[in-house]
């Protein structure tokens, strides 16, 4: 009884909650208003698959070829990071790292990409929920997702949205919330990433599960930058983002004690975590190469990452890299890798400036999907916009590191930054630079 009032809880909050069909929050929180939510892309397969089970489940019902279950599911990776890994041993050799203390196992990644399902694999699936159904799941079990998923749906017609596509989403959400209360008795680990931060996934709020819950944080820009006069802005944390991981494993010391300080107190510091392996990357012969990692701004965007501020950092960088170039007389390539892929939402005003530096000779673009380890290794030098990760893969790899911000306005910097310096204008730039610009080419 006491278990189906807490399936009943957990269904009226994928009813009634306003951010029920919002799958992540990233560090930047324009990229939610850019992208489409993933679970929109494939909804409507996903709704019709979950239906179709509903329908026809005595013909799917069956005592023969059930399959174990994993040891782990991986929930909430972006198609972007899953694309970046060029193997699927990749992930597996990834997240059997010691360093993550997860059991030996099969290993599941849920994509809910169109696209990626079309990958015939036995680490890729569209819906683990799905999957669990159709292949893990015995007849008690699918009988028993079934009844809760009846029961839910009965409840959800009364107050159900004359959005059709909304209702298919709340649908598969139903169906996915009965498989995993379903199965809470089984031991498997569940990862999420800091995407879920502001939502965690489903299967992490059933309590008394024996789920092993962790977040892998696989950046180090989710805090938050002071602007003159107003007190620090909190994060935007799930409120039981403490209860409800049993582990998170972050990059550093650092990353670990801004946790700590929000009463998160079960934080392992375990360095990069990419999802790739480092690989050579080749960038050609010059006398300096200079890596400038930015965040590419969104149209119309309110956070620190703005388009006034990108364009005057990226001008100013051209600028500096250019004098310096010409009285030093060395060739200085200036690298610019975009955080992630361009797309239409981001600044049109960015990427065309972007763009005429490099037919300018000035800079070279960066393939956003590019190793990360294989281009750090490469470089002299790095500068990032605070407070983006590559920095702290520079100091990884013993590359000299910086963040760089020479716009001024109501944000507040620090001199220094988990222990690098945070350079303000372009004198600071250029003498930086310069102490470096003796060191041997890496190439």
């Amino acid at each position: 009884m006491e278990s189906n009032l807490e399936f009943i809880k957990l269904v009226n909050q994928v009813i009634l909650s306003k951010d029920r069909y919002q799958t992540g929050v990233h560090a930047e929180s324009e990229e939610i208003l850019a992208d489409k939510p993933i679970v929109v892309i494939v909804a409507e397969k996903c709704i019709r698959l979950a239906m179709r089970i509903t329908i026809r489940y005595r013909k799917l019902l069956r005592t023969s070829g059930i399959r174990p279950f994993p040891a782990v599911c991986v929930l909430s990776l972006s198609e972007e990071q899953i694309l970046q890994g060029k193997t699927q041993e990749d992930f597996v050799s990834f997240f059997r790292e010691p360093r993550f203390e997860n059991p030996t196992g099969d290993i599941l990644i849920e994509t809910k990409s169109l696209r990626l399902s079309l990958i015939k694999s036995n680490l890729f699936k569209p819906s683990i929920p799905i999957y669990f159904f159709q292949n893990n799941l015995s007849e008690v079990q699918r009988s028993e997702v079934l009844r809760l998923f009846d029961e839910a749906v009965q409840r959800w017609r009364k107050i159900s949205n004359p959005d059709r596509r909304e209702n298919l989403k709340a649908l598969y959400f139903i169906f996915e919330l009965a498989v995993w209360f379903t199965v809470r008795a089984e031991k498997i680990t569940l990862i999420t990433t800091q995407s879920t931060m502001h939502r965690l996934p489903r299967a992490f709020e059933i309590l008394n599960s024996s789920f092993n819950r962790k977040m892998f944080w696989y950046s180090t820009n989710s805090q938050p930058i002071k602007k003159k006069g107003l007190p620090l802005e909190k994060p935007n944390f799930s409120q039981n983002l403490s209860r409800e991981i049993d582990m998170h494993y972050v990059w550093d010391l650092d990353s670990k004690l801004f946790l700590n300080s929000y009463g998160i107190s079960r934080v392992k510091s375990v360095g990069s975590i990419l999802f790739v392996k480092p690989e050579t990357v080749s960038q050609g012969r010059s006398d300096f190469n200079l890596a400038y990692f930015d965040v590419t701004p969104f149209e119309h965007a309110h956070s620190y990452y703005t388009t006034k501020r990108m364009c005057a950092n990226l001008s100013k960088l051209v600028e500096i890299t250019s004098d310096l170039s010409a009285s030093t007389n060395l060739k200085i390539d200036l690298l610019v890798k975009p955080k992630r892929k361009i797309k239409k939402s981001h600044s049109q005003e960015y990427v065309n400036m972007l763009r005429n530096y490099e037919k300018e000779g000035k800079l070279k673009i960066i393939n956003p999907a590019v190793n990360l380890y294989g281009l750090v290794n490469e470089v002299n030098c790095i500068i990032g916009i605070p407070f983006t990760s590559p920095v702290v893969v520079g100091r990884e790899l013993n590359i000299p590191s910086a963040y760089f911000d020479t716009y001024v306005d109501d944000y507040q910097l620090p001199r220094t930054h988990n222990g690098f310096q945070v350079i303000s204008d372009e004198v600071q730039l250029a003498t930086w630079l310069e102490k470096f610009m003796q060191r041997p080419s890496t190439s």
